[in-house]
């Protein structure tokens, strides 16, 4: 069996909840798009699910996504805490074994993961569907594609009671 360690990204590897970050660091280069999605959120016209799909479809048209999505992703990497991910003591040597789960868009949560050495999943569009990992989406991702017949679910961390279906499934969990 091969051991899984799985951490929350937002409120747990980070201090703060990074797509808001996001939202208004993409503000600041397509303000009119944001704005607009912004005030429909806060009328309540869109879901949290469906606001965050507006604005990873939004983000990902833009001409200068790649350059401006990888200055976020150095910008966030500044404030990952660095010494949570050493609870994992694989992480030396099987660093594919430690994994991130996010409700945050995957267009940065994957590339935070790469830089740090370990693999990582947010939120993410596939064939025009949107999966959203927050709470049982994150379960459904992690058994569909970490199952119990090859992996030891032996750590998960996360800040959030929303998570505690996920953090239930292994041997040891924080929730902080």
């Amino acid at each position: 069996m091969i051991p899984l360690y799985v951490y929350d990204f937002d409120k747990t590897l980070i201090p703060f909840d990074s797509f808001r970050v996001y939202v208004f660091y993409w503000l600041r280069h397509i303000p009119f798009k944001m704005t607009k999605l912004l005030i429909l959120r806060k009328l309540r016209i869109f879901t949290a699910e469906e606001f965050k799909l507006k604005v990873i479809q939004s983000v990902f048209i833009h001409p200068d996504f790649e350059e401006l999505n990888q200055k976020f992703v150095i910008k966030i990497l500044a404030n990952v805490n660095q010494s949570a991910l050493k609870k994992a003591p694989v992480l030396e040597a099987m660093p594919n074994h430690v994994l991130i789960l996010s409700a945050s868009p995957d267009i940065y949560i994957g590339k935070v993961a790469s830089a740090l050495g370990i693999y990582g999943k947010g939120s993410f569009i596939d064939n025009d569907s949107f999966f959203h990992l927050h709470s049982s989406g994150k379960v459904k991702f992690l058994v569909e594609n970490y199952p119990k017949s090859t992996y030891r679910y032996v750590y998960s961390v996360s800040d959030s009671k929303s998570d505690m279906i996920l953090l239930e499934l292994f041997e040891s969990y924080e929730l902080i």
